[in-house]
């Protein structure tokens, strides 16, 4: 499957380059893997840990809870941080 970036004269549309073009569609790959990631610990995290009730921020999830919770959470605020990158750049 491809994407057509070339407008009907053959040159490229809005000014996308192939390098920017070949960025965007490695980042958005990363993001699928990691969203694939993230909901699968999610998924474990749910079934499997037992958070404790002193988790009431990102903070206490990371420091205090589970290496599971942990990983959970931080894999969330890369997907975060990674969709603010991608909108700035629109």
């Amino acid at each position: 499957m491809s994407l057509r970036v070339s407008g009907s004269a053959g040159t490229p549309s809005a000014g996308v380059s192939a390098r920017q073009l070949s960025r965007l569609r490695n980042a958005s790959f990363a993001s699928f893997v990691l969203l694939l990631v993230q909901t699968m610990i999610g998924i474990g995290v749910n079934l499997y840990i037992k958070v404790p009730g002193a988790a009431h921020s990102i903070g206490d999830a990371i420091s205090k809870g589970p290496a599971a919770l942990a990983l959970h959470v931080v894999l969330g605020l890369l997907l975060v941080v990674a969709a603010v990158a991608w909108w700035s750049k629109l």
